[in-house]
């Protein structure tokens, strides 16, 4: 028969250090899943904020120049838009351009909203250049603006900053609960191998 260890604590008594070495395995399990949680949310940050455009060290004054870019590029395709002639009987390019403004102006998904508003833009300036022979300034405009947004992202004044948020503080608890029922498990096996 094995022999058991067996510790007996005065309660009267303050303990001056720890009392028995599963206290620091424990402590040393938990440590480790807190890194993992944070290596886990670190690599989906990465992803989230190569998604959306933004970035820890995004800046509030890059953040109102973008802001201002957004609300005039959002002008640009509206008047885009709305020089094509706007066809209420059916659907048309104009409407899809129209609704990538809205999207653009309060920066939702504005970099996937960006990629296609640079195609609409560049479809527009083709049909405009096939029927005239002349290249109009306003597709190419707004083009530019696409291309810009889609490479700069959003900014934090954006509806992607409130997303982006949500998401990362998500990823988070889910790491968090995660981890502590792994915690959890793994000191039920402790307390199931004294036993």
């Amino acid at each position: 028969m094995s022999s058991i260890n067996l510790i007996s604590i005065d309660p009267a008594q303050s303990a001056k250090s720890a009392l028995h070495p599963e206290v620091f395995e424990r402590l040393a399990r938990q440590c480790k899943v807190t890194a993992a949680t944070k290596d886990i949310t670190v690599s989906y940050k990465k992803v989230i904020n190569s998604f959306f455009g933004i970035s820890k060290k995004t800046t509030k004054k890059f953040s109102l120049t973008a802001l201002t870019l957004r609300v005039v590029a959002a002008v640009a395709l509206c008047s885009l838009s709305l020089s094509q002639g706007m066809d209420f009987s059916g659907f048309s390019i104009s409407w899809i351009i129209a609704g990538l403004a809205v999207s653009l102006l309060s920066g939702c998904l504005t970099r996937l909203s960006s990629g296609v508003a640079f195609v609409a833009s560049a479809f527009m300036a083709y049909s405009a250049f096939s029927a005239t022979g002349m290249i109009e300034v306003l597709p190419i405009i707004c083009m530019a603006f696409s291309f810009l947004f889609l490479l700069i992202g959003p900014g934090l004044f954006s509806t992607d900053q409130l997303l982006r948020k949500a998401m990362i503080k998500g990823a988070r608890k889910n790491a968090r609960r995660k981890a502590n029922r792994l915690a959890e498990r793994r000191l039920s096996y402790q307390a199931m191998r004294y036993i």
